[in-house]
């Protein structure tokens, strides 16, 4: 039986200027991030993972042209997560953070298909796995050469199905925390091997 297997060590997502708590959340500008009480509402942010350690919650990069009028710029952390919690289940609705796909993909006609159950965490790391599991998907195509007594009849379509021989995981914070732009940091190990140049070297 095939398997290959993504692990993911953390996740961090850095701002210079801007943090949008939900997609239909207002926006707030750095300076506001100071609680009537004279604490920091950034620091005790619910999007930050309590063990994410201080010393990776800000970050400064540099212009790479010397032609850029961006001079060093501070990026504070809005949202991380460490995956230390085992047995995570992020189904839809389950996880504030995450929501772990149950579907076809559509793209690209590929030969995998979405299961939640093939993302999990142990060991302060999420496992997204890639497996062989054949799962058949109905869909509605419209027939070819449809006559006006089949349309009369509303008979302008039938049922395809589908099979995907691939189960594969994918989640997104999609509804959940958007951003405007900044740094995404990602610690990660793909499958194949290491040597191997590609973004998804695990053809060998």
């Amino acid at each position: 039986m095939m398997m290959l297997l993504v692990t993911v060590c953390k996740i961090l997502i850095l701002m210079a200027i801007t943090y949008s708590s939900s997609c239909h959340g207002k926006e707030k500008e750095t300076s506001q991030w100071s609680r009537k009480d004279g604490t920091d509402e950034k620091a005790n942010s619910p999007w930050i993972d309590p063990d994410t350690p201080d010393d990776v919650r800000t970050i400064f990069s540099y212009p790479v042209l010397n032609i850029s009028e961006d001079t060093k710029r501070g990026f504070d952390l809005v949202f991380s997560d460490e995956f230390e919690v085992d047995g995570r289940t992020m189904n839809d609705g389950r996880d504030p953070r995450w929501t772990a796909l149950h579907s076809d993909d559509l793209t690209n006609n590929p030969l995998h298909w979405y299961s939640h159950d093939a993302v999990t965490t142990h060991d302060g790391v999420l496992d997204i796995k890639l497996d062989v599991h054949p799962e058949t998907f109905t869909y509605w195509q419209q027939a070819e050469n449809v006559t006006r007594e089949q349309e009369s009849l509303n008979k302008t379509h039938h049922s395809v199905n589908v099979t995907k021989e691939f189960r594969s995981g994918m989640i997104q914070s999609w509804n959940k925390f958007c951003f405007t732009g900044g740094i995404i940091e990602m610690s990660a190990k793909l499958p194949g091997d290491s040597k191997t140049g590609g973004l998804w070297p695990a053809s060998k």
